[in-house]
């Protein structure tokens, strides 16, 4: 299944009707179950950090019983930044046949400069100021490097716009949580996760919190890309060509 994250009830008419997607609330008032497995999700400063990947979470730790063996996220918002949309279960099966995982969220990299990076880094530092001193930081503190990828690849996938083997997607959260969890642990002690640096066009997002843990989030999506290039792993473009 392929879980499309919304927030509040009148994002649901924004769902695609389609067996191959299922909706996914985000907080408890589209899904009160939300929280299940999940006590830090019961804490909403951690839901906003976290955004989607609070769903990631709560399915690796709640695995969904549907008889595939892939699982994939994407957005209710999904529409208005592609048309690429999954027809069928057959079409998914296809799509990752010869593949490690299938992506439609990609963006061009390769003409960005933001010194002393480029590519994917300066796509990430013109974004979000700070995030490459604290992503350092946090290798430093796990003991990863960047990868040269993240340096020199033309394109980037971006966090919740993918579909992959549901044993890829266990390895993806074994690696990436305990990296996520000392984020939140540690918030108030880095300057970029202290100070908000990400603004979200969308209110809802903000409402009910100070939005100073948003960044959080930011990382998480950079450390997706981290990984994907470390794993090396061989992904399927889906839909228009990426562009700057």
């Amino acid at each position: 299944m392929i879980y499309q994250c919304y927030f509040v009830p009148e994002q649901k008419q924004e769902l695609f009707n389609s067996t191959v997607y299922c909706g996914f609330g985000l907080e408890p008032e589209v899904n009160p179950c939300v929280t299940a497995n999940c006590p830090e999700l019961e804490d909403s400063s951690v839901r906003l950090a976290l955004s989607e990947y609070a769903a990631f979470l709560y399915l690796w730790r709640n695995p969904p019983c549907d008889g595939d063996n892939w699982i994939g996220f994407t957005s209710y918002r999904q529409s208005a930044k592609t048309p690429f949309v999954f027809r069928s279960k057959q079409q998914v099966r296809r799509a990752l046949w010869l593949h490690d995982a299938a992506g439609w969220g990609f963006r061009k990299v390769s003409r960005l400069r933001a010194e002393p990076w480029c590519g994917a880094a300066a796509q990430s530092e013109k974004a979000h100021p700070g995030i490459m001193k604290f992503l350092e930081i946090l290798a430093a503190e796990f003991d990863f490097e960047l990868p040269q990828r993240f340096f020199t690849d033309r394109y980037i996938l971006y966090a919740n716009y993918w579909v992959m083997r549901k044993t890829l997607f266990t390895r993806y959260m074994e690696w990436s949580w305990p990296k996520i969890r000392w984020c939140l642990e540690h918030r108030n002690d880095y300057d970029y996760l202290r100070d908000p640096l990400f603004e979200q066009a969308n209110s809802f997002e903000s409402s009910g919190s100070s939005g100073k843990t948003r960044n959080i989030g930011c990382v998480m999506e950079r450390l997706f890309i981290v990984w994907y290039m470390d794993q090396n792993l061989k992904i399927r473009v889906l839909g228009p060509c990426p562009r700057v």
